[in-house]
């Protein structure tokens, strides 16, 4: 009997895998890869996509973003993410505290609103506010696969969103129980509180006069905070938006005594300084701010990445729309802080100025992870299992970090530790992601192909490697 052909055939591309970059063709039957080889040795495929000069890239995770009614909806975001190669999004959500909404049905009609809308898979966190009540409908959230909760250390101004310590270590508490992991947004806020209002009272309001309202050493003596709390409730701890040298060190410090902490940092603290409130104003308003020029934050990001301390790169992608117009000169306080694009988290080379390599940053989480493996398990999720199931023993899926890796059928891994909510799958798929190979001959832009393939995933046996894997392109 003849042997079954393939779906889809890429050929002549520089596939990235998590060990290594090969100039192989990928195979893909039935919604999988299926294959890696040379084109002369796999079957005849229905289609061909032609990738020479390019890389293929399995389907990139965002694991930090806001969707929803104040930001992006669930169709706009994920069509956006879909042109840049993402093909899961995992959304920080909310509940209605005003009508006293609980998890369970928070997580009911959110999984209704973001189902009917997302062309691709997606996951939520949910954030927390300093409110007890909501504390009874965790560990029922938490089955119903959500396993990542967010707690805010400042935002004063805003009801209920600036937790107190005490609160802090009540949460982690539960979701240490549960097998969860804590997420925390570290700055002081009530310092921050008190240097806003000095600004203010003091007509320091332009948007240059914000940076100095949130100094790098508030980050890091709440990133200190949060650690310790972490430690005595014996909690995983994941930092967001990382963006200063100093907060890094205190999670380098963490991770030597063997503490679960990870943290992520974002496209605009590697790129961008306070230098652009200058030309862009409050549209560069952000918190945690952009830090100042010469300050060593941004090539202690690079390095933190590079070595392995810092295990995801996400886009905290929470655009607003203007309320009104802007200018350079508008008050920092009157525009709300906004940031970023989903679809940037892909796309931060870093290879024009020597920083790493294109394939090297993007297959950045699905390698081991040197030293000690600090990469492993930041975050976890199913995109094939209609939920996440805590504590059911050794798992073949792997860790999550920025990157989707690899799903494997090989060794096992125990990763009974903190885990992400299970991605929700969405009704249509990206198939390959093909990005310009730098220096290439006839290198052009991104493939962009409409039809849905269903969920290729790599195989292999590395057991260093993050769960599953698409070769992905832009639909939408």
């Amino acid at each position: 009997m003849a042997a079954k052909g393939l779906d889809l055939l890429v050929r002549g591309g520089r596939v990235v895998t998590p060990n290594e970059v090969l100039e192989t063709a990928v195979g893909v039957s039935d919604g999988r890869i299926v294959a890696l080889g040379a084109e002369s040795m796999l079957p005849p495929a229905e289609r061909t996509i032609d990738a020479t000069g390019k890389y293929v890239l399995p389907g990139l995770i965002d694991c930090h973003v806001h969707l929803g009614a104040v930001y992006d909806d669930w169709h706009t975001g994920p069509v956006a993410a879909a042109h840049a190669g993402l093909t899961t999004l995992l959304s920080f959500v909310e509940y209605d505290d005003q009508a006293r909404e609980t998890l369970p049905q928070a997580l009911k009609r959110l999984r209704d609103e973001a189902g009917s809308q997302a062309v691709i898979d997606f996951g939520f966190h949910f954030i927390l506010n300093n409110q007890p009540y909501i504390l009874d409908g965790l560990a029922e959230a938490f089955e119903q696969g959500v396993t990542s909760y967010k707690i805010f250390m400042t935002y004063k101004r805003r009801p209920n969103r600036m937790c107190s310590d005490e609160f802090i270590a009540q949460v982690m508490e539960k979701i240490a129980a549960l097998g969860g992991i804590c997420q925390l947004h570290c700055e002081n806020g009530d310092i921050l509180y008190h240097l806003e209002n000095k600004s203010i009272a003091a007509g320091k309001v332009k948007p240059t006069d914000f940076p100095a309202t949130c100094p790098p050493w508030t980050e890091e003596e709440a990133i200190n905070r949060a650690i310790l709390i972490g430690e005595m409730t014996k909690c995983p701890v994941y930092v967001v938006h990382l963006s200063t040298k100093g907060g890094l060190e205190r999670i380098k410090a963490a991770q030597a005594r063997g503490q679960r902490v990870w943290t992520e940092t974002c496209p605009q603290y590697l790129l961008l300084t306070e230098k652009e409130m200058e030309s862009w104003g409050p549209l560069a308003k952000i918190g945690p701010p952009l830090r100042p020029v010469g300050g060593g934050d941004g090539d202690a990001l690079w390095g933190g990445s590079r070595e392995g301390y810092i295990a995801t790169v996400a886009s905290d992608h929470s655009p607003r729309p203007l309320r009104q117009p802007v200018d350079r000169d508008t008050a920092a306080a009157d525009v709300e802080r906004g940031r970023g694009q989903a679809r940037n988290a892909g796309d931060v080379a870093g290879a024009g100025d020597g920083r790493e390599s294109r394939p090297d940053l993007r297959a950045v989480s699905t390698k081991g992870g040197d030293p000690g493996r600090r990469r492993r398990r930041s975050h976890h999720h199913r995109p094939r299992r209609g939920r996440d199931h805590p504590g059911r023993g050794p798992s073949r899926g792997r860790g999550l970090d920025a990157l989707r890796g690899v799903e494997v059928e090989g060794a096992a891994v125990d990763d009974r530790a903190a885990r992400a909510g299970a991605a929700e799958p969405g009704p249509a798929r990206a198939e390959a992601g093909l990005r310009p190979v730098p220096g290439a001959h006839g290198a052009g832009g991104a493939h962009r192909g409409r039809r849905g393939v269903g969920r290729p995933r790599w195989r292999t046996t590395s057991t260093g490697s993050p769960p599953s894997s698409r070769v992905s392109p832009p639909t939408g």
